[in-house]
């Protein structure tokens, strides 16, 4: 076998890998024989490969040994021991039993979903979500209500949150709200969207499917989507929009060159200005005081504080923006994102 082929399909799956070495069974490699998988007790990820073999490798010392390795390897079996072969060097291991993973894949799903738009959707919701350790995955992630006729879904790090709409169908086979850890999400965004196949929801998992790989995880019951509808009701979004403002083409960039002048040690937050159709960001760091200044069009006068790293996660997708009271919002490419503001002064909408 392509010593290429191999690390291809235990890179894809190594993301699944389990940190805590009092776990070891979750830091190996499950071979089957037919795929290679790893489960880390909230998400699993399968990828497809042909081996002579069945059983658990620890994943971090075959990972090392393969990146040093020559450009074929080959596999020796000698009851519970599997060698791994390339040009002089060996690599001689015992298989764990594959009795011991826990993983079974869940069967007969209750939706199935196979449009693309999910998979970007779900990704645009990274940007207000915390990763957390995995005994606190329950705290982070994304929050999918099924309440209204299609799917809305919500994330938060307790400093922004992000809305989307899912190209999902309401199912009576679905509870109104269901949890998704931000790993899962993560994991999805280091996918290749043109391998999309399908997403599929089950009784107390999720499963994604790709091209010769698939993504699992728990999902949990939410009690939390009315919170997300109080903070979007009253249709906030559609007032904040009839005030919003085309970002200047260049605001990204002159933000992303005042923030890099923060240190560690200063407070993220620069003070964000508008006055007689001029913008002007401004703060102060160690090194000095900072600022730039921007032309914007059709914009009342306001002057604010943002958190410079919160309002720079938007704006990939933003193309404009309004300030409300508390909170500046950023729309324009599908997703709306809300962003708390440190201090609000002089105006409430922009």
């Amino acid at each position: 076998m392509e010593t290429e082929q191999l690390l291809a399909a235990l890179r894809a799956v190594s993301p699944a890998l389990h940190r805590d070495v009092s776990v070891p069974v979750m830091q190996c490699f499950c071979f089957t024989g037919k795929s290679v998988h790893a489960f880390n007790d909230v998400v699993a990820v399968k990828a497809e490969l042909q081996v002579p073999f069945a059983g658990g490798v620890q994943g971090a010392p075959l990972l090392a040994w393969l990146g040093s390795a020559g450009p074929q390897v080959d596999f020796g079996v000698e009851g519970d021991v599997v060698v791994f072969k390339s040009r002089k060097a060996r690599l001689k291991t015992t298989l764990l039993p594959p009795a011991e993973f826990a993983f079974v894949p869940p069967v007969e799903p209750e939706l199935k979903v196979i449009d693309p738009k999910v998979l970007s959707q779900l990704k645009f919701l990274q940007v207000s979500m915390n990763f957390l350790p995995l005994d606190m995955m329950w705290s982070s992630g994304a929050t999918l209500d099924f309440g209204g006729d299609n799917c809305t879904a919500y994330s938060t790090n307790d400093i922004q949150i992000s809305r989307v709409f899912l190209p999902i169908q309401r199912s009576d086979n679905i509870p109104h709200a269901i949890r998704l850890p931000a790993q899962f999400i993560k994991l999805l965004s280091g996918l290749p969207e043109e391998a999309f196949k399908s997403l599929l929801f089950y009784k107390d998992a999720i499963e994604a499917r790709f091209e010769g790989i698939r993504v699992y995880s728990k999902i949990a019951r939410s009690a939390e989507p009315q919170k997300y509808r109080d903070v979007f009701k009253n249709n906030l979004v559609k007032s904040a929009k009839a005030h919003g403002v085309a970002l200047p083409e260049s605001f990204a960039t002159a933000l992303q060159r005042c923030a890099s002048a923060l240190t560690a040690k200063d407070n993220d937050v620069l003070t964000l200005t508008v006055k007689d159709g001029l913008m002007r960001i401004s703060g102060r760091g160690k090194v000095g005081k900072i600022s730039d200044t921007l032309a914007i069009a059709g914009c009342a006068d306001f002057n604010i504080n943002i958190q410079s790293k919160s309002v720079l996660s938007c704006l990939k997708t933003a193309t404009h923006f309004s300030v409300i009271r508390g909170a500046i919002m950023f729309y324009g490419m599908g997703p709306v994102h809300l962003v708390s503001l440190p201090v609000f002064s002089e105006k409430d909408e922009g």
